[in-house]
C-alpha cells in the first residue's frame, strides 16, 4: 500500500528506537503491520538448533502459540522450511513457495496458524549465520488475502533498517554483558578501584573502594571527586590526577588515616580509550586503593574445596596464617593444640608447603583468585558456613550495565 514521506519516516524511526530497548520493536513492527494491512508482525533470531534460545519480538502474534511453534514446528514446516533455503536479503511472499491449498492441511496450520486467522506471509530475510536466522514476517488472513509486489516493496524498504538496527542493539547488548563482566571481576579484587573523568569525578568504584570510603578515615568522595582527610595529601592527589590527566604514567602516594592505621597506599594511573565520539563522561583516570593493614584471607567456603581440605583444616589454615598461633587456634575452635598439629600437618601436605610462612604464601596468593572474605583470618575462620552480605552500593557507584539475551549475527 502507499505511504506518504512522513509515514514512512516515523516508520524508520520508530525501528531505530528500538536500538537502545529491543522491546520498542513492537512498537515499529504494529506500525509495518498497519502499513502493509497485515493482520501481525515479527522479528526473531531463530535458533535453529535449539529454537527455544530463539530471540523475538511479536506484534499482536500469541505468545502461548508462538512458544508452542518453537517447541513443536519451528525445526521442520512449510514456512522454516521455505525460509532455511531462501538467500539472505531476499523479500518473498511464501504462498508462492507453499500455497494456501497445501498450507491448510498441515498440523502447523491447524495448530498454529488457524487460531490465529493467519493464512499468508511475507518475510525478509535479514541475516543468517552457521545456527540463527534473523527474519522479518507479516502475517495476512484469508479475508485481507495474500500479499502483492506493493507490500513486498514497502517490506523491502524497511527490512535494512531493521537489519542495521537488530545489528546495533547485539552490538550493545554485548558490550554491556562485557562491562558487567568486567564489573563482577573488579568487586572480586582486595584493593579499591576507583574510575575518575577527566574532571576528577568518579565514575565507578568496586566493592573494596566502597568499603574503604565508607569509612571517612582518610578518604572521601565530595561533589567535587576524591578527597584525602589531610589538605597536604589532597593536593598531592589532585596534583596526581592533574599530571596523568596531561599524558604522565601516574605515580603513588600514601594518604594518612585519622584513626593513625596505616595509611593507604594509592597509585594513580592513566584509564585511555578512543572516546572522540563520545559526549558522556568517560573514565580517564583510574586509582587503586590498598590497605596496607588490611588482614586478608580466601573466602573459607572456596578455599576448602579449592585445596581439598575439611572444613576445620581451612579454619585451622586460615587461623595459623593469619598469625593465631597455635594454642590461640586450639582455644577458639575448642579442640586440643595436638588436634591443631596433626590438622596443620594435613595442611602443609595438601598445600605442598613444609611450614607456616610456605602456607602464608600460598594463602596469599589464593586471595589473587578466590574471592576475600570480607572479615579478617580470625573473624572468617568462626563463619565457614555463614554466606556474606554484599555491602549496599554508595551514592557515586554508577549503575552497573544492563545484560541482554539478545545475540549478535553480522
Amino acid at each position: 500500500m502507499h505511504l506518504d514521506e512522513k509515514s514512512i519516516n516515523d516508520l524508520i524511526g520508530a525501528i531505530y528506537d528500538g536500538v537502545g530497548d529491543p522491546a520498542l520493536w513492537q512498537h515499529a513492527l504494529v506500525q509495518l503491520s498497519d502499513a502493509t494491512h497485515s493482520a501481525a508482525a515479527l522479528l526473531v533470531a531463530r535458533d535453529r538448533v535449539d529454537p527455544e534460545q530463539s530471540r523475538y519480538v511479536l506484534a499482536r502474534v500469541d505468545p502461548d502459540l508462538y512458544q508452542l511453534f518453537l517447541t513443536r514446528y519451528a525445526k521442520d514446516c512449510p514456512w522454516t522450511r521455505v525460509a532455511d533455503r531462501t538467500p539472505t536479503g531476499n523479500v518473498f511472499a511464501v504462498d508462492a513457495a507453499v500455497p494456501a491449498r497445501e498450507l491448510i492441511k498441515t498440523e502447523f496450520y491447524a495448530e498454529i496458524l488457524r487460531p490465529q486467522q493467519v493464512l499468508h506471509e511475507g518475510v525478509a530475510i535479514l541475516a543468517r549465520d552457521a545456527r540463527r536466522l534473523v527474519g522479518l514476517s507479516v502475517f495476512r488472513s484469508a479475508k485481507i488475502g495474500h500479499f502483492d509486489s506493493e507490500d513486498l516493496r514497502l517490506l523491502s524498504l524497511v527490512a535494512p533498517h531493521f537489519k542495521r538496527a537488530a545489528q546495533m542493539a547485539w552490538q550493545l547488548a554485548t558490550h554491556a554483558a562485557v562491562d558487567a563482566a568486567k564489573s563482577v571481576a573488579l568487586d572480586r579484587l582486595d584493593d579499591g578501584v576507583l574510575l575518575l573523568d577527566a574532571s576528577g569525578h568518579v565514575l565507578f568504584a568496586n566493592r573494596a573502594a566502597e568499603a574503604i570510603i565508607a569509612l571517612c578515615d582518610g578518604l572521601t568522595v565530595v561533589r567535587e571527586g576524591l578527597r584525602a582527610a589531610l589538605p597536604v595529601d589532597t593536593a598531592r592527589l589532585q596534583a596526581l590526577i592533574a599530571e596523568t590527566l596531561q599524558g604522565s604514567a601516574g605515580g603513588t602516594m600514601r594518604v594518612t588515616r585519622p584513626s593513625l592505621g596505616e595509611p593507604f597506599l594509592l597509585l594513580v594511573a592513566p584509564a585511555r580509550g578512543n572516546w572522540h565520539w563520545s559526549i558522556d563522561p568517560m573514565p580517564a583516570v583510574v586509582v587503586f586503593i590498598t590497605a596496607l593493614d588490611q588482614a586478608v584471607a580466601p573466602d573459607l567456603r572456596l578455599l576448602a574445596p579449592a585445596f581439598g581440605l575439611t572444613a576445620t583444616e581451612a579454619k585451622v589454615a586460615v587461623r595459623i596464617a593469619g598469625g593465631g598461633g597455635v594454642p590461640a587456634t586450639a582455644q577458639a575452635l575448642r579442640i586440643s593444640p595436638n588436634t591443631v598439629h596433626t590438622h596443620l600437618l594435613r595442611v602443609f601436605g595438601k598445600l605442598g608447603v613444609n611450614d607456616q610462612p610456605g602456607l602464608v604464601r600460598v594463602l596469599m596468593r589464593a586471595v589473587a583468585v578466590l574471592p576475600a572474605s570480607d572479615r579478617d583470618p580470625k573473624q572468617a575462620a568462626d563463619a565457614l558456613a555463614k554466606p556474606t552480605t554484599p555491602g549496599a552500593r554508595t551514592s557515586f557507584k554508577t549503575a552497573e550495565p544492563h545484560s541482554s539475551p539478545h545475540h549478535p549475527i553480522r
